[in-house]
């Protein structure tokens, strides 16, 4: 077996610069972490590098006072077989930006969180052409941004957990559209979609207050037809227990599954002003407060 590698460093243009290189721990434990204090710093560099680990997890944590927290770009790539990864970018720009290269561990659980400090910055950022896959660990995707996006999947992104659940969590300021859908999302078993976010120490948050609407709006946490149709599972729940902000559906929507609007954290209620259609699905609606339904809401579902 391998043994574990620890790579630490700061400086003003960047903490931890792997441009191009490539480490193998031959199944040991890989942590990466670096702080960059200088305008447009980028906290861990991984451009076109490699991180292999065998079994053993893979951990990168970068915080950027001024600029990326950390960058994913290129050819770049992460991959274990059994072991978890785990990426933590927390910048004033951009938290985690992963615009290139491939994310893969067989069976281990992703933990990708981003922070946008900044007035304008986004959380997590996950571009075209990156593809992130497991087959049972698990995908979460956590993201926090000020005026720019909580998370956004590109047009060309791909999330795929194979038999386990993908958790996304988004939340911004309210002024933007804080979770952007634009790749594909796929799950056998299920995928939750909630506001949630990133603490400026790299802590999960859960935005319990924040409204969910769906099928419309553009701003906070909304949902479109057209994102949801990108998400290929026979489940869907948006919101969760402990959600106790409204869910409003503004539109109409059709969906091939099951989908759980969930909001019994509070009184916030479910409003239904649109049409749901899920065909021969089973549609579930669980408030803690007042659930609603507009003449234009009409239901269609096998129960």
């Amino acid at each position: 077996g391998g043994g574990a590698i620890s790579i630490n460093g700061s400086g003003v243009t960047a903490g931890v610069l792997m441009a191009g290189n490539a480490v193998d721990s031959g199944g040991g434990v890989i942590d990466v972490i670096g702080a960059a204090s200088g305008v447009n710093g980028t906290g861990v560099d991984l451009t076109n590098a490699q991180l292999v680990a065998g079994a053993g997890d893979v951990r990168v944590f970068g915080n950027a006072a001024a600029g990326t927290g950390v960058a994913f770009a290129g050819q770049s790539g992460i991959s274990t077989t059994t072991g978890a990864i785990g990426v933590t970018g927390i910048g004033a720009t951009v938290g985690l930006a992963l615009t290139g290269g491939t994310l893969s561990t067989d069976s281990g659980h992703f933990d990708l969180r981003g922070r946008g400090t900044g007035a304008a910055s986004d959380g997590l950022v996950i571009g075209a052409g990156v593809d992130i896959a497991t087959n049972g660990g698990g995908i979460e995707l956590s993201g926090e941004g000020g005026s720019g996006a909580g998370v956004i999947l590109a047009s060309g992104s791909s999330v795929d957990a194979g038999n386990s659940l993908v958790v996304i969590r988004a939340g911004n300021d309210g002024s933007s559209d804080a979770l952007r859908i634009g790749g594909s999302i796929a799950s056998s078993l299920g995928v939750n979609l909630r506001p949630g976010g990133v603490d400026a120490n790299g802590g999960l948050t859960e935005r319990v207050d924040d409204e969910i609407l769906v099928g419309g709006g553009s701003t906070g946490f909304a949902l479109s037809g057209a994102e949801l149709a990108l998400i290929d599972s026979p489940e869907l729940i948006i919101g969760s227990n402990l959600h106790a902000g409204a869910i409003q559906v503004l539109g109409g929507i059709t969906r091939n599954g099951n989908l759980t609007l969930q909001n019994d954290g509070g009184n916030g209620g479910i409003d239904l002003q649109g049409a749901v259609n899920v065909g021969g699905g089973v549609l579930a609606l669980s408030s803690g407060g007042d659930i609603t339904q507009s003449s234009t809401g009409a239901i269609t579902a096998h129960s």
